[in-house]
């Protein structure tokens, strides 16, 4: 095994446990994982590293998809969704002309 990805669940004096995404063979094949906790040895490992999200631009990106979900339902809600019959010309009674 080349390499694990997953998220740190817990760690000791002597082992990391994780709870494994992605794990990738020396040959290049990688499988996923649905995040399933296995425990390694530190012994085992040459290391690990940690990558965190950049926290600006991770507000950034939320804002900018909330303001397109605001854009989109109110350009939406202007065109109007309706199938209204505007062909009886009348005051929206439904009684008959005689």
């Amino acid at each position: 095994m080349d390499r694990v990805e997953g998220t740190l669940t817990a760690q000791n004096s002597d082992s990391y446990t994780i709870a494994v995404s992605q794990v990738y063979q020396l040959g290049g094949n990688a499988s996923k994982w649905n995040g399933e906790p296995v425990t390694i040895t530190k012994d085992g490992t040459v290391g690990y590293q940690i990558h965190r999200f950049n926290q600006t631009r991770t507000v950034v990106l939320a804002a900018a998809l909330a303001a397109a979900v605001v854009v989109f339902l109110v350009s939406a809600g202007l065109k109007g969704s309706g199938t209204g019959d505007t062909s009886s010309g009348g005051s929206g009674s439904t009684g008959t002309t005689r």
